[in-house]
């Protein structure tokens, strides 16, 4: 079967049950902010920057960034490609990977364009992320060709079987089985304090754990003793190391 056979028959065979949009901006705005702040991600721009002989911090402009991605389409090509590698390291649930994607590539290119995506929340004229409807489950019918299923099923994924014989009850029964296997945190992305982003962050800068308290007292004019301040950060590396275990510190 050629590749236009098996779109067609592909999307015959799937029918997503949609979610609001809205009820998944808020995570993905959590998911974009803690990946941005992951070491390992962190590194694997510096890598595709290099490669792609971007300046270190990205471009500094609009007109910069807009030369470089318009004047070679194969360089575009590869910075999908690489951007595509690096997210495929870190555990993202498929729901959010489009929108990871393409905050990644632009990420790499002009980081002031995805800026506000960290600072505030998703905008709605951002020209992709957060657009576009979200699925929460799918029905999927399967092909008398063995070829073809192997393209509609996902892996590390839960399937029901239905046949003629599958009443109301039985689903009811076979979703409480369900829920009992299935990965809820997945959906549900960690939704740190600001205090404990800052601490985190200034962690990265090398200040001592006496200097963050100081430091977080003057700006959040809260008493944050320096014994609670490895605390803090360690709850912030549990958040990051569900996405990926560090390795670059």
């Amino acid at each position: 079967m050629d590749i236009k056979g098996l779109e067609k028959a592909l999307k015959e065979n799937i029918d997503p049950i949609f979610v609001n949009p809205e009820t998944t901006s808020e995570n993905i705005t959590r998911l974009l902010s803690l990946l941005a702040d992951h070491p390992d991600f962190q590194y694997g721009i510096s890598v595709i920057r290099e490669e792609l002989a971007i300046p270190r911090d990205g471009f500094k402009g609009a007109q910069e960034a807009f030369n470089w991605e318009s004047a070679d389409k194969e360089r575009i090509i590869k910075l999908r490609q690489l951007t595509s590698d690096l997210v495929g390291k870190f555990t993202i649930n498929p729901v959010y990977e489009k929108d990871v994607r393409f905050f990644t590539e632009d990420y790499v290119v002009y980081p002031n364009r995805v800026s506000n995506l960290l600072i505030s929340g998703l905008d709605s004229s951002e020209k992709h992320i957060g657009k576009g409807k979200k699925y929460s489950a799918r029905i999927v019918r399967t092909e008398s060709d063995i070829e073809i299923n192997k393209y509609l099923t996902r892996p590390n994924s839960i399937y029901l079987e239905v046949n003629q014989n599958t009443t109301s009850r039985a689903l009811v029964d076979a979703w409480k089985g369900i829920n009992r296997h299935k990965n809820k945190s997945s959906f549900v992305v960690y939704k740190p304090e600001v205090i404990t982003h800052r601490i985190w962050e200034l962690s990265r800068q090398g200040l001592s754990d006496n200097e963050i308290s100081h430091k977080i007292g003057e700006e959040f004019k809260k008493a944050i003793g320096y014994s609670s301040v490895p605390i803090y950060r360690k709850r912030y590396r549990e958040a990051l190391e569900r996405l990926k275990l560090i390795e670059k510190e």
